[in-house]
């Protein structure tokens, strides 16, 4: 069905999400604030998905349907045809395992409109398992603030994904460059590289504190083969790049990244980590010579130098 300029784009990237794919739909045409557009993307599932998006493509918020004959080995592909499709002046990317309090949309539009300058915002989160029993409270800001997209980048993107569920988020549409999709390439931490390039062109960002997000934890969504390739510093470290080179991170800042990043690296490589030894002696060499920063950092710290000598010391004796 076509709807002609909504507010909110609503984004539903499916795979084989069956068994939580109503009570997301659900959660969703149960919003209290009321103008958007659904739009529903399916990537080939071999689950029943297919049979219950087709149940709702008659919805009149669903403006568009599109089930792919082959998969495309990526969330993030699927975030940019959704994207492509968009008409509302803003964007929700709601994957297709988590679910939301009814009053989501309406707190992140009110902020909106109450904070002009502001051109993103997310929530706090519930950890869900399969049966919707809340586990506990995803890791948080602490209190609500709003932050220019600078800082942002800075403190934290530089170091890790801050949004750490899409679900929990909503942007203005103009953030996105029509011709940047580098984040779709990307296996692992293509959310991180999104929301960091989001940010990049973002003015002020916003954080709030009511949990309204239901992040679903099951097996499906833990990345082991991931973790022992190492793509959290692959990949990350391609993220990093893109930050460092923007001229107004001072000396002092830039400091602070590579200590962070020495500390993290130093971690997985003399920690049991399960990352495959030559990923691990891969990403070092990388360091030494692509970024001596980090590398410094890595191996020349209180706690490296204490590790290398018990290892020695054991070597000797």
């Amino acid at each position: 069905m076509s709807i002609s300029k909504p507010i909110v784009s609503i984004i539903v990237p499916n795979y084989n999400h069956e068994n939580f794919l109503r009570k997301r739909l659900d959660s969703i045409f149960n919003q209290t604030f009321k103008d958007f557009e659904v739009i529903l993307l399916d990537d080939a599932s071999t689950d029943g998905s297919s049979k219950i998006l087709a149940d709702y493509e008659e919805h009149p918020k669903v403006s568009y349907l599109l089930i792919n004959e082959e998969n495309s080995s990526s969330t993030f592909q699927q975030w940019n045809k959704g994207i492509r499709r968009a008409l509302g002046e803003y964007i929700w990317i709601a994957e297709s395992d988590d679910y939301s309090d009814k009053r989501f949309l309406e707190t992140m539009m009110e902020l909106f409109d109450r904070e002009k300058d502001v051109d993103m915002v997310f929530c706090a989160s519930w950890y869900v398992n399969e049966k919707n029993t809340i586990l506990k409270p995803a890791p948080d800001m602490g209190e609500s603030f709003i932050v220019l997209g600078l800082d942002v980048l800075q403190k934290y993107f530089s170091k890790y994904n801050l949004i750490r569920n899409a679900s929990s988020c909503v942007f203005k549409r103009k953030l996105i460059n029509p011709i940047y999709y580098e984040f779709a390439y990307f296996q692992y931490c293509g959310d991180w590289q999104f929301w960091t390039d989001l940010a990049s062109r973002a003015w002020k960002i916003a954080y709030v504190s009511d949990k309204l997000n239901y992040f679903r934890i099951h097996k499906q969504n833990v990345s082991t083969e991931a973790e022992k390739q190492g793509l959290y510093f692959r990949e990350g470290f391609r993220i990093l790049d893109g930050i460092l080179r923007r001229e107004k991170i001072t000396k002092e800042n830039k400091d602070q990244i590579f200590r962070y990043w020495g500390l993290k690296l130093y971690e997985a490589i003399f920690s049991k980590k399960d990352i495959y030894l030559g990923i691990k002696l891969q990403i070092l060499v990388q360091s030494l010579f692509i970024r001596n920063q980090i590398f410094r950092y890595t191996l020349w710290n209180h706690k490296t130098k204490i590790k290398l000598k018990n290892i020695l010391w054991r070597k000797n004796n």
